[in-house]
């Protein structure tokens, strides 16, 4: 039980190490060591906080307790090496770093097959197979950082080009992959001031000029852009997608009459007024720069939305039509189409263009979960039977403008427009299920139950209406009940994803894990796209310890919702488990699963590859 506990403490201090919070990771890491005071890797990592921390000395009793243990550690070999040149010891002081040349380049051709067929999950893994081997190997640390650029992790990808140039100062590759990652993230300050740092080792760096006008364009200084596209081109004519930029950038510098009015001085004044939320001093601007380029898409885009920003979607998908009619590739105009009819809630031409933007994009995956959400609203409003005759056209037209507000975030509107019908029909179970549902967003769950009572005494053959209840006695802590409620929900449609979706998360707060992967596997065949589920499956699957496949789930909500903050966290934390497993030699993986015997069920509190209690061997 001990060693478990130094393993769980050295995960901690690994993460926390991470994060860059030294000092508690260094608490960890003395934690473990108190329980196993030769750790070698708990040491090891003990000594790369210390050395971090500029405390060299201690770095240094550390890292060689680390290499008393274990003479081979590469890193801590790497850091006693760093540490004594940082104490002024001589380079014949140095260790050496053991190392295989033909098993590296096996896995260095491998990892560049992984690359170059995009697969750069894969390519990962054995660029850290070799650094495991050569921790400073020039190209698999250089390639990894690459890797992660192309992956889209650009903080991990700034953190592995630091590692790389603390070793390489002069390589200006590494110093214009960081530079882009600085970009993505649109710190365009620290982008073009690596930027400067690549010119400054190679001025003739092409894909630095295209960079630097890249950026200034990105930042209204379109003069600047100009400058850097002509340097770039100058070198090398043939590079026709910084032509393509340079083109763009004089579009919006076409002179006119008056240099006050300029396209270009009212395009920045509109787009300004738009940042800052000033939408009808943004389409004064914007129509005024339109009459002088009428083919400038920039401006034909912002126009559509600011109309999106004043809520008159009308005018909003007119513009964003105009941009498709010049542009028919144009991604984000598709995806503004799509949204604005999300927004209007025309259900059934939101799915077609996001289905259209999967057609022309496949690879683009923005599209994917607003696909699901046309998909699930177009569910809702078939059940609460806006499309039948059971009701007077005035009150399906004006329970359907609640469903709209509520679709905006407009709830107390939503829940006046519904009170009102109410009065008109307080028997309309369907306008019933629909207050349910708004306090639902609301997280009300007396007001959830209230409702729902009502809708099920006139009709309890409702799916939604169970759902809801469920959702209500899950919020309040009830999750017997509330998986009651989803299990109503499923007789009535077995296909309702959502249910399954909400019944396994009540069963994995229940510590029911089996049988919430079951739930969760069904939601995702009844419907792939909701990134939620994946999220969900991913944090079961962590609370198994079945690390390799939670990260599988993570990345798929990742690749359907790149902006899911919490999947790349959890991500982070399951590669560094996934990375960093120091009793992986002892501890089988079923043993990293559960924390009982598969065979007989009890608790197993020893190290080792047998069960203490009735013996199996694993």
């Amino acid at each position: 039980m001990s060693e478990r506990r130094a393993n769980y403490s050295y995960r901690v201090g690994l993460d926390l190490f991470k994060k860059g919070k030294l000092e508690s990771a260094l608490k960890q890491f003395n934690k473990a060591l108190e329980i196993l005071p030769y750790y070698s890797d708990v040491l090891a990592n003990k000594g790369a906080v210390l050395t971090r921390l500029e405390r060299y000395d201690e770095a240094l009793e550390t890292l060689n307790k680390a290499l008393k243990s274990n003479p081979t550690l590469t890193s801590a070999i790497m850091n006693k090496n760093f540490v004594l040149e940082k104490l002024g010891a001589s380079t014949q002081s140095k260790f050496p770093i053991p190392k295989d040349p033909e098993k590296i380049q096996q896995l260095f051709d491998k990892a560049v097959q992984y690359f170059e067929s995009g697969k750069f999950d894969e390519a990962i893994q054995f660029y850290d197979k070799i650094l495991e081997s050569d921790p400073v190997y020039h190209d698999a640390l250089l390639n990894k950082g690459n890797t992660l650029l192309h992956l889209g992790n650009y903080e991990y990808a700034i953190k592995t080009y630091d590692l790389f140039l603390d070793l390489y100062k002069n390589e200006p590759d590494a110093w214009y992959g960081k530079a882009v990652a600085y970009g993505k993230l649109f710190d365009y300050d620290s982008e073009l001031k690596y930027l400067d740092k690549v010119l400054d080792f190679d001025p003739n760096h092409t894909w630095a000029l295209h960079a630097k006008g890249t950026t200034y364009a990105n930042t209204n200084k379109f003069k600047k852009a100009l400058q850097y596209f002509d340097k770039a081109l100058a070198l090398d004519p043939s590079l026709s997608l910084t032509q393509q930029e340079r083109d763009k950038v004089l579009k919006k510098i076409i002179p006119t009459a008056t240099v006050k009015n300029d396209q270009l001085t009212l395009y920045n004044k509109g787009t300004n007024c738009l940042k800052e939320g000033e939408f009808e001093e943004a389409i004064k601007y914007l129509k005024q720069a339109l009459k002088l380029n009428s083919e400038d898409v920039d401006t034909i885009l912002n126009l559509s939305a600011s109309y999106n920003g004043l809520k008159k979607f009308d005018e909003a998908l007119h513009f964003a039509d105009e941009v498709i009619k010049r542009e028919p590739l144009d991604i984000m105009a598709w995806m503004n189409k799509g949204l604005i009819q999300l927004k209007q809630g025309k259900f059934d031409e939101a799915i077609s263009t996001f289905n259209h933007i999967r057609e022309i994009a496949p690879s683009f995956n923005g599209a994917l979960h607003q696909l699901f959400i046309a998909r699930r609203n177009k569910n809702i409003v078939s059940e609460l039977n806006l499309d039948k005759d059971d009701y007077p056209i005035d009150l399906r037209n004006s329970l359907r403008e609640g469903l709209n507000q509520m679709n905006l975030g407009k709830f107390d509107k939503a829940l006046s427009t519904c009170f009102t019908i109410l009065k008109k029909n307080h028997e309309m179970v369907e306008c019933l299920v629909l207050i349910g549902l708004i306090f639902s967003h609301l997280k009300n769950a007396d007001e959830m139950l209230t409702y729902s009572d009502k809708a099920i005494n006139l009709n309890p053959n409702f799916k939604l209406v169970w759902n809801i209840r469920g959702l209500a006695y899950y919020h309040l802590g009830k999750f017997i009940k509330s998986i009651d409620c989803y299990e109503k929900a499923l007789k009535i449609d077995p296909n309702y994803e959502s249910a399954w979706t909400n019944k396994g998360l009540a069963l994995d707060t229940l510590k029911k894990y089996d049988l919430a992967l079951k739930c969760y596997n069904r939601s995702i065949e009844l419907e792939p796209h909701y990134f939620v589920v994946w999220m969900n499956k991913g944090e079961t699957l962590r609370k198994l310890g079945l690390y390799k496949d939670a990260k599988e789930c993570y990345l798929e909500a990742l690749r359907l919702n790149p902006n899911l903050h919490v999947a790349k966290e959890a991500l982070d934390e399951v590669n560094i488990y996934l990375s960093y497993d120091p009793l992986k030699k002892v501890f089988h993986s079923i043993h990293d699963a559960r924390d009982y015997c598969p065979a007989c069920g009890k608790k197993n509190y020893v190290v080792s590859s047998h069960c203490s209690y009735c013996g199996k061997k694993f």
